[in-house]
């Protein structure tokens, strides 16, 4: 038997992630309910932001000192509801590296509506952060955890069903880091050794105060 979805199955989708126009049963209710959706949220101090040529939506926090209702009234502030995580240094390049292939690939006067990646150019990109690239298993085995956390959080989509792992960037990308945070981004990382345990360790760069838990950045 066929099953339905509604504008509550949305309110609980958007919650936990961004919304994607290939998703068309979700992102078909979004676009014809988007005031009633961003009406919901208002009232607990968020924002729904569509992005449609791009084909995503996401919930941002909105910032405290937007509503003068709430000093005007004497209320508390609203508790934040979205959680903000710091990157690993490299998670941190990672999403940097992609950023700049986008840009790039926006760039470019002939290019396809998407970016699209294979795990060997990944790897590639990311070879000149990893000292220890020169044993290769336990290379691919690191690109291959990030890459993996990626897809978690909605960074990347990897292509079911194909010999070699390909993977499309995802525009939210754009969203979470703004093209002109790049450079001041790798700037700030150049001093920092990447080292063998630099994975487990946080940077400074909190790139999520636009995202919903639990796949904010």
């Amino acid at each position: 038997m066929s099953t339905r979805i509604n504008y509550r199955h949305v309110l609980a989708k958007i919650a936990t992630g961004p919304v994607y126009a290939r998703d068309t049963s979700h992102w078909l209710i979004l676009r014809n309910e988007l005031e009633r959706i961003r009406s919901h949220y208002a009232e607990m101090g968020l924002t729904v932001v569509m992005d449609e040529p791009a084909g995503y939506a996401y919930l941002r926090q909105q910032p405290d000192d937007t509503d003068d209702a709430w000093s005007e009234l004497r209320l508390d502030p609203l508790p934040a509801v979205l959680r903000r995580r710091m990157l690993s240094y490299h998670q941190t390049i990672l999403l940097v590296l992609l950023r700049e292939r986008l840009l790039r690939h926006d760039q470019s006067p002939d290019t396809d509506a998407a970016l699209y990646l294979s795990e060997d150019e990944i790897m590639e990109m990311l070879r000149p952060y990893f000292p220890e690239s020169n044993n290769e298993k336990k290379f691919r085995d690191k690109v291959q955890a990030l890459l993996t956390r990626f897809d978690e959080l909605n960074l990347v989509f990897p292509l079911k069903d194909r010999t070699d792992p390909i993977y499309r960037v995802e525009q939210i990308i754009k969203a979470k880091l703004p093209a002109e945070q790049i450079a001041e981004i790798l700037n700030r990382l150049s001093g920092k050794a990447a080292d063998t345990d630099a994975d487990d360790s946080e940077t400074n760069e909190d790139l999520s105060p636009h995202d919903s838990s639990p796949t904010n950045v």
